[in-house]
């Protein structure tokens, strides 16, 4: 009865009594329960014991874990080093929490280990990490770990100055709503509690179906633009709310169903456009030439200049989900998990899925590097946006 269902919300995974978390949705949508095995429940995780190589015995740590400890006082950051390999500042060696940004980059005083992280960022291809400083929230240290290879690099030219919440976690959880957090939650000694102002502290069900109390949607249900706007949410790449620094890099206030456009315009902004933009006939860090998007999370604006935006198949139109499950966790590429449909060669980069709307037709290959292989985000060759490159620099997107 409705007491249960009450329950249920009540037991939300944080402890929210708001909305249906995601817990108490999979008590009825048991169909789709692989979800939690998902990289969208990994996005974000409290506690060092989520360090990947953490043990309960240090002396058993492996992969990030033992190359943390290993480099906490001696690891030489490049915003730190000079061109012959030495240090700019000997006192700032190690691992610490980047203070201040570019172009004057600051470190913490002091080190951190692996004792010190609070919320680890990510868990298979790449996982970065935050501790808690008092008088400043969460802080981003100086190092990332790339698990391709199990190797550790650094975050290289990120040394930009990041407070967790100020900046990029609306895409690491669900249902952040910064409104009632007062400026003295950085003061306490040790982290506040997060619970009431999220949702859910995975990618959980309200990050594409809505929040209950607002009525859940099935994304099917919606446009081309406003189903691939769930996912842009998050897979896009934004200019910040204040520009020239790191604050609100996420969207942390949309919602299914919203134009993200209008949320990224200056008209919502304040006068600030934050969509990102080529220079076109000029490759830059985000886009290339002819402004496909070459950086991480930039799926977005791909799919957006690409061949299947606009097209239907079966009288739907062709979105994000037409190749991945959101609620499926397929093995798959040799440095983590994905959610594409269908099979994945990761030697050959052949995905099957392609042959569900083009078969026999060779357009299966989409690993990067592999001779003849399209972007499945544009259905081109890398590298390769615009048929027609436009030859005013400051040109607007074809799809504005």
């Amino acid at each position: 009865g409705n007491g249960g269902y009450t329950q249920m919300i009540k037991q939300n995974t944080v402890g929210r009594d708001v909305a249906a978390g995601s817990d108490a949705c999979l008590s009825c949508h048991f169909n789709v329960a692989d979800w939690v095995n998902t990289p969208h429940t990994q996005k974000a995780k409290k506690g060092k014991e989520n360090v990947l190589g953490y043990n309960a015995d240090p002396a058993l740590y492996t992969r990030a874990a033992a190359w943390i400890t290993a480099n906490k006082e001696t690891y030489l950051h490049p915003g730190n080093k000079n061109t012959d390999g030495t240090a700019k500042d000997p006192s700032k060696l190690g691992i610490r929490a980047v203070m201040t940004e570019k172009p004057t980059v600051t470190y913490s005083d002091q080190t951190f280990g692996v004792d010190d992280i609070a919320i680890t960022i990510g868990s298979n291809y790449k996982q970065a990490y935050a501790v808690w400083m008092q008088g400043y929230g969460y802080k981003i240290l100086n190092i990332r770990y790339n698990s391709i290879g199990l190797t550790a690099e650094a975050m290289g030219e990120r040394t930009d100055e990041r407070v967790w919440e100020g900046s990029c976690i609306g895409c690491h959880l669900t249902g952040y709503d910064p409104t009632g957090l007062q400026a003295s939650y950085k003061d306490t000694a040790v982290p506040y509690d997060l619970n009431p102002y999220i949702a859910d502290l995975r990618i959980g069900c309200e990050a594409c179906h809505g929040p209950k109390a607002d009525g859940t949607k099935n994304p099917a249900d919606l446009t081309q633009d406003q189903q691939i706007d769930i996912c842009g949410r998050c897979h896009g790449n934004w200019n910040p709310t204040v520009p020239g620094t790191t604050a609100r890099k996420d969207v942390h206030e949309f919602k299914p169903g919203d134009s993200l456009v209008y949320l990224l315009s200056p008209a919502y902004n304040g006068g600030v456009d934050r969509l990102m933009r080529p220079k076109w006939g000029t490759a830059t860090k985000e886009f290339s030439t002819s402004g496909a998007a070459i950086d991480d999370h930039m799926q977005w604006y791909n799919f957006k200049i690409g061949k299947h935006y606009g097209k239907f198949f079966n009288g739907k139109p062709v979105t994000c989900t037409s190749c991945h499950d959101p609620h499926k966790n397929n093995p798959g590429r040799n440095y983590g998990r994905r959610i594409l449909k269908g099979d994945y060669n990761y030697t050959t980069g052949v995905a099957s899925i392609c042959n569900e709307c083009h078969p026999n037709a060779g357009y299966g290959v989409t690993k990067k590097g592999v001779a003849g292989a399209l972007n499945p985000h544009t259905a081109k060759p890398y590298n390769v946006g615009l048929d027609t490159i436009p030859t005013d620099p400051t040109a607007k997107w074809p799809w504005e």
